[in-house]
């Protein structure tokens, strides 16, 4: 089923939504200075969230976030070069994550991301979750 409005009868069960930049900023583009802004806030509510298995990225500002707090959560650097679909696994203390094209329209307008490539990714993430 699809969401069409916040009163349709649909949850979201098990997952977690949140954004590695809280602003918006002129022409989508986030500066280093705004993401630098924003990193301790996903630090601390990725914190709170004990039973995180996986992360879902969807696009590099969000997969450079990730990194960075679980950089940040494990109290040494974490790597990783962004791949869509790639599943990185970084030890048993930190969640797992998928990378993903972000689903913007130009993304998925100019085909760097089809709708079947973004569920499978979706997949990909509940079944590692699952698991």
């Amino acid at each position: 089923p699809n969401s069409d409005h916040r009163e349709d009868g649909l949850t979201l069960t098990g997952a977690y939504v949140c954004a590695a930049v809280r602003c918006v900023p002129p022409g989508d583009r986030p500066t280093p200075e705004e993401q630098r802004a924003c990193l301790p806030y996903l630090v601390r509510e990725l914190r709170m969230l004990p039973n995180l298995k996986v992360i879902l990225a969807l696009g590099h500002i969000a997969f450079r976030a990730a990194l960075q707090t679980l950089s940040e959560m494990a109290s040494e650097r974490v790597r990783g070069k962004f791949l869509h679909g790639e599943v990185y696994r970084f030890g048993p203390s930190l969640p797992m994550m998928v990378a993903s094209y972000h689903p913007s329209p130009r993304n998925t307008n100019t085909g760097v991301l089809s709708m079947e490539a973004l569920v499978k990714v979706l997949n990909q993430a509940k079944e590692l979750s699952l698991s």
